[in-house]
């Protein structure tokens, strides 16, 4: 988890620079990354510290619709296109 934490942290540094600069960037991408990258590594660590039938990449797309809702405010959408992932058939 400490690689992923570092690769969510490094690029959220970069993605918030970004956005401030004045030149045309996309913020989809970063987004994703960092998303997926803190919300694996808090999946991981709950599945090494509190419970092994957790799966991590749940915890993956989580991170990235937590900071797609909260970056981008785009709450209905996102919930439209995660929720489902998210549930088992």
């Amino acid at each position: 988890p400490l690689t992923l934490t570092l690769v969510g942290l490094i690029f959220f540094v970069l993605m918030s620079y970004t956005n401030t600069l004045s030149i045309p960037s996309g913020m989809f991408t970063p987004i994703v990354l960092s998303g997926a990258s803190l919300g694996g590594a808090v999946g991981i660590s709950l599945v090494r510290y509190i419970d092994s039938g957790i799966n991590p990449s749940t915890f993956a797309l989580l991170g990235v619709a937590a900071l797609m809702a909260g970056v981008q405010r785009s709450t209905v959408s996102t919930w439209y296109v995660d929720y489902p992932k998210c549930m088992p058939f």
